[in-house]
């Protein structure tokens, strides 16, 4: 610390001289002037060259700092516009679907209600999916429900503003269906969330891909209906009919609004 101090003082010291000579300045004391200039320049210079590299330091430090925070605020603006396009797409898409519910509705040639699905429900053999319209909105037991994709299934049970809808691939279901590319008929069963075509002779010249309409010979659904494609297919053990695997046009894992059919 003594050492410092000395150091500040001589500094100081000569600070001092320069200027007084700086007042009074006689002609002889030029050199003296230059020589403790010399001085002053030589022992302030170190801490002069320590002033510059702090400054500089710092600027850095103030400009990283800056640029942090410009780099957080960009990435908070960024996430907020993702969010923002997100939001403006799922409206898009909604508002697409909506049209396309709608246009369905319009030309189903069927008067339909529509329903939303609302849950999700257990039964021993399968599920089912609850509804937000019942009887106040005409919805009666038995009545087909269909999507814009094909058939769905039909009203199982029906309360004041609910309504419990069974699809087709649960187990017991049964829909007599036609391969119109060659026009022949079977009978289109549920089992554990699949399908079974059933009843149809390999005398028959089924292929996969092959597409099913209801008949409306069941009494339940009407005709015309899109119910699925042939997905695999083969010869029964006794060789006389076909074991086809059926491939339904509705996706049930994504079904959200139902149209319960009323009347034709």
């Amino acid at each position: 610390m003594g050492k410092a101090r000395v150091r500040w003082f001589a500094v100081l010291g000569f600070a001092l001289a320069l200027i007084l000579i700086g007042f009074f300045e006689p002609k002889g004391l030029k050199e003296t002037r230059k020589v403790l200039l010399t001085l002053y320049g030589r022992s302030v210079q170190p801490m002069g060259c320590f002033l510059d590299a702090l400054r500089t330091l710092w600027s850095k430090y103030i400009w990283l700092v800056s640029v942090a925070e410009e780099n957080k605020r960009l990435k908070e603006e960024l996430e907020r516009l993702r969010l923002e396009r997100m939001l403006l797409l799922e409206k898009a898409e909604e508002a697409e679907k909506l049209r396309e519910l709608l246009a369905f509705k319009a030309s189903s040639g069927f008067e339909v209600e529509a329903a939303e699905v609302v849950a999700i429900w257990p039964r021993p053999r399968g599920w089912c999916f609850m509804v937000d319209k019942g009887t106040s909105r005409g919805i009666k037991k038995g009545m087909p429900v269909i999507s814009p994709e094909g058939l769905v299934g039909k009203v199982w049970e029906v309360e004041e503003k609910k309504a419990l809808i069974v699809p087709i691939i649960q187990t017991g279901m049964a829909v007599s269906v036609e391969v119109k590319e060659v026009g022949v008929r079977g009978i289109l069963q549920g089992r554990e969330g699949r399908l079974r075509l059933l009843y149809v002779t390999t005398d028959h010249p089924l292929r996969e891909g092959q597409r099913l309409f209801t008949t409306g010979f069941d009494g339940v659904y009407p005709p015309s209906i899109p119910v699925g494609w042939i997905s695999s297919l083969k010869k029964a053990r006794d060789g006389l009919f076909w074991e086809a695997e059926v491939k339904p046009f509705v996706d049930f894992s994504r079904l959200k609004v139902l149209f319960v059919v009323k009347g034709s």
